[in-house]
């Protein structure tokens, strides 16, 4: 049988030595919160000094950052190495190893894992176009913020410079904010894409 933690160190840089085990943590989704930007990662092991992540951009401007999951816990911690499209950082406070394992198992919350944004952007539903700002994305949804009505049950349209054009319905409007549910759920790549640059403030 196969054993689940992993020591595998050649995959790994040769300068970054472990000496606690490290268990499998079943590839959950996690964001790097830094000071300007959120960029979503994919956890792949974790001891009780650190942990490796899967990264989806080069983040040679981020050393100290948190680590959040999609229930919002938070754990500090510091870049020890990036190579190859993964990062291994070592955690910069006492951690419970239990307590973030259990984040893979079926008792996390059923949340999409939300990207803080603040882009500028432009909706649609065909009939009239009105300026948004795009507060928040997550692979099923978005929350945008616009002056003016949206139509409830019309297909609306996001567009947001460069980015991966969106498109949804309606779910809620309240005080100036909607929530929109996508019409076809976003890959991780894509949601990515939305966490390149740097977050308005």
């Amino acid at each position: 049988m196969q054993n689940n933690s992993i020591h595998h160190a050649h995959n790994e840089p040769t300068g970054d030595n472990r000496a606690a085990p490290r268990q499998k943590l079943l590839l959950r989704t996690g964001k790097l919160v830094a000071e300007d930007r959120e960029l979503i990662c994919v956890v792949r092991d974790v001891s009780v000094t650190g942990l490796k992540v899967k990264l989806f951009q080069p983040i040679p401007h981020i050393n100290q950052c948190e680590l959040e999951f999609a229930n919002g816990s938070r754990f500090p911690i510091r870049k020890v190495w990036e190579e190859g499209g993964h990062a291994g950082f070592t955690f910069t406070e006492d951690v419970d190893l239990a307590e973030i394992v259990s984040l893979s198992f079926d008792n996390f919350p059923k949340r999409s894992l939300r990207i803080n944004i603040g882009f500028n952007a432009r909706i649609s539903s065909g009939r009239s176009a009105l300026a948004a700002q795009l507060l928040n994305i997550s692979q099923s949804g978005i929350c945008i913020a616009c002056d003016g009505e949206l139509p409830k049950g019309e297909k609306l349209f996001i567009r947001c410079g460069e980015l991966p054009p969106l498109n949804g319905q309606l779910r809620w409007s309240r005080n100036g904010y909607h929530g929109i549910m996508l019409s076809q759920p976003l890959s991780l790549e894509d949601l990515a894409k939305f966490s390149e640059h740097p977050r308005s403030n």
